[in-house]
């Protein structure tokens, strides 16, 4: 496991060593986000396409998924949230510590992350997660944009 903040991984201030699962909790340590990524972790959230994060031609990083706005809604004190990279035996090793009937070292890393996204409970995981959670910042904007609408 890679432990790092937020800046730190951005940066690329780690060596990857094939990790593929993330684990992003807040300076409170609530689990937020919790994804997979059979390429670069990396990339997955700064690369082009799919990526969770956006950098434009001035250098703004901007969210292009629900973590991302997230994130950038919660600039700058979410480059201090944590981040962790894992490995699938990363993974086995924690969720072994609650499950004792379970040879969790077979399994792969699709369903180590459903594991582990139903062990932590992620805020922001909406597919394997049970639901969708509004960042408060995001909502006030919108309730604020709404009044200058509507009155």
């Amino acid at each position: 496991m890679i432990p790092l903040t937020f800046l730190e991984f951005f940066k690329g201030d780690y060596f990857d060593a094939g990790n593929e699962l993330y684990f992003l909790r807040d300076l409170d340590e609530q689990a937020l986000y919790i994804g997979i990524s059979t390429d670069s972790i990396w990339h997955r959230w700064f690369g082009s396409g799919n990526g969770h994060m956006i950098i434009d031609f001035d250098g703004e990083i901007h969210g292009a998924s629900h973590i991302g706005h997230v994130i950038e809604n919660n600039f700058p004190l979410s480059w201090e949230w944590n981040l962790d990279l894992l490995t699938e035996e990363d993974c086995a090793k924690i969720l072994a510590e609650e499950s004792d009937d379970k040879d969790l070292t077979k399994l792969d890393i699709v369903f180590l992350e459903i594991e582990m996204i139903n062990r932590f409970s992620p805020l922001y995981n909406v597919l394997h997660g049970g639901g969708y959670h509004e960042d408060p910042k995001a909502s006030k904007k919108l309730d604020d944009d709404y009044k200058k609408i509507f009155g």
